[in-house]
């Protein structure tokens, strides 16, 4: 795939291409954006698992009247025998960290973007 020429300074810009320049200024994320398309990828893989559940809806349903009760029995039991999973503070730690991680993603994304 051919990569489009380098910018002219809005020499020879078009309509569209004006548009495109409006659009990025304001921080809206591009194609241009390698995370842009990541995140198109992601969305069409959920998509996709989302339409195989509901293509095997009769499967699934089997599972959920057969087997469902049984696994969410023993997960009762386990919860039971093991105790609660962790508490507040390692949840919140986990929030504070992924918040960080989102954050920092999302710089990194955009300081890729040309």
């Amino acid at each position: 795939m051919a990569h489009p020429p380098a910018a002219n300074n809005g020499q020879d810009c078009d309509n569209a291409c004006q548009l495109a320049k409006a659009i990025n200024k304001t921080g809206v994320q591009s194609l241009n954006n390698p995370c842009t398309i990541v995140g198109w990828y992601a969305a069409s893989a959920a998509v996709g698992s989302f339409g195989v559940v509901a293509a095997n809806a009769g499967a699934v349903g089997e599972w959920a009247i057969t087997e469902g009760v049984n696994w969410g029995t023993q997960q009762w039991i386990k919860l039971l025998w093991k105790g609660a999973r962790p508490g507040a503070g390692i949840i919140a730690v986990t929030k504070s960290y992924g918040k960080l991680a989102w954050n920092t993603s999302k710089s990194a994304c955009n300081a890729m973007q040309p």
